[in-house]
């Protein structure tokens, strides 16, 4: 199993409203993701963020509709960091968004790390088949 941790994305700011797009995962042989958000809200703020999936089967035709999501929870006017976990297809991949819930004020400051666990044993016995009983590997 390998793991491996990164910055995935940084704004300085999300319009009111707005939604952006903070990186893509490749999502081979992946076997768990989590997406930790960080974000500033404005002191007048009356909603929160949301961190959007959106899965690719061949790595350019994004789904309209998210895969799957996790809320940042509103705390006018304080930073707040939130991570979601994910179970996450082993091939295709996987385009990254947070949206900005609220209608008048930006979300600051926001950054998105990533962690994602390769999944290995699914390979090795791929692998064994292929050995053993001649099978073809993915």
């Amino acid at each position: 199993m390998a793991i491996n941790k990164n910055p995935l994305g940084i704004a300085s700011s999300i319009e009111a409203s707005g939604e952006i797009i903070l990186g893509d995962i490749v999502c081979e042989d992946m076997d768990t993701f989590t997406a930790s958000l960080r974000a500033t809200f404005d002191a007048s703020s009356t909603a929160g963020a949301r961190v959007l999936l959106y899965f690719a089967s061949d790595s350019i035709n994004y789904d309209t509709e998210a895969y799957a999501s996790f809320d940042l929870t509103l705390s006018a006017g304080n930073s707040v960091q939130k991570t979601g976990l994910f179970d996450l297809p082993q091939s295709g991949s996987m385009r990254v968004s947070v949206k900005n819930l609220d209608a008048t004020y930006p979300l600051t400051n926001v950054s998105l790390f990533s962690t994602q666990k390769r999944y290995l044993f699914g390979k090795i016995i791929d692998l064994l088949r292929k050995v053993i009983y001649g099978e073809k590997t993915k």
